[in-house]
């Protein structure tokens, strides 16, 4: 199977001998997406080369459990629903109204994944404790299969659109998370933990977990509440530090953040609440800390 070279991407010469080497491993045994690039190409194979440590037994080992899971879920079918058009832009693949089940979905958890482009051109979303409404709503609206069916869904339309901006830009492109945990409580994160609920959301996790690596660039916490700054003291001990190391905190005190100075309206594109006409998918703030400035006046907007 051909591959289109990323070494002006930041490969190194021992990881493009990698993935001729993994494709020589997988030859004719593509699981069925030979020919679905965003699981086929370089850049997608390099998130397991960097993701598992060059290891090419656990590389093989992941990519393969990752065809089962496409098999599994019936992936083929649900990728033709969301697959883009000759034509369409990329932009497409920031709309979660393509997914199966969005309108009840969205309804109750108005989520939204493009929220613009950070400084590294990694697309990033923001979340606040007002998108985390009753899981019983959802619950009393879609069964488990169709619920299934919207996050496996997402997980397609993600990695579509991070092919498509890691082609574009050629360089491995990642997702920043952030959330606003302000006014999360112990009964929001009860009421997420009820054993109805996790029966609910099942084992996708696990399951996709070991088939989706380097995806997050960052997970950035604001007003990160005192209970859950010590399950994460005990849980990160439990996670790879790779992972820990994408994780940045910050609690109530962001005294030094603030020092900056705000973001003006003018400097935010109009499609998110702001002023600027700035095409969203050139949007980039310019510095970590300004995610801070993006929550104080854009979660009004999307949430």
């Amino acid at each position: 199977m051909s591959s289109k070279s990323v070494t002006d991407g930041g490969i190194t010469i021992e990881e493009e001998k990698q993935l001729v080497e993994l494709r020589t491993r997988l030859d004719g045994d593509w699981g069925g997406v030979a020919n679905w690039p965003e699981f086929c190409s370089d850049f997608a194979l390099l998130r397991f080369v960097r993701g598992y440590h060059h290891d090419l037994t656990i590389i093989e080992k992941n990519v393969r459990l990752l065809f089962q899971f496409l098999q599994d879920f019936n992936a083929a079918e649900i990728r033709k629903i969301i697959l883009a058009e000759p034509g369409e832009p990329i932009e497409c693949y920031y709309d979660y109204t393509r997914l199966p089940h969005s309108a009840v979905v969205l309804n109750t958890y108005p989520e939204r994944f493009y929220h613009g482009n950070d400084c590294l051109g990694n697309p990033f979303t923001v979340t606040n404790v007002n998108m985390l409404t009753d899981p019983n709503l959802l619950m009393e609206q879609l069964t488990p299969e169709q619920y299934l069916e919207y996050r496996v869904a997402r997980l397609l339309m993600v990695q579509l659109l991070l092919h498509e901006l890691s082609e574009r830009h050629q360089k491995l492109i990642r997702i920043t998370m952030v959330w606003d945990l302000n006014g999360f409580k112990v009964s929001h994160y009860q009421r997420l933990k009820d054993p109805k609920v996790m029966k609910f959301w099942g084992d996708l996790f696990e399951r996709c977990a070991p088939c989706f690596p380097e995806i997050i660039n960052k997970v950035i916490v604001f007003n990160l509440p005192w209970f859950l700054n010590a399950i994460w003291k005990a849980v990160k001990l439990t996670i790879p530090r790779r992972f820990v190391a994408k994780v940045v905190i910050f609690g109530s005190d962001i005294s030094g953040i603030e020092e900056r100075g705000p973001i003006l309206l003018e400097d935010i594109p109009s499609v998110l609440g702001g002023k600027s006409t700035v095409p969203i998918g050139e949007y980039r703030p310019p510095a970590l800390a300004e995610y801070y400035y993006i929550c104080k006046l854009l979660l009004s907007t999307i949430s």
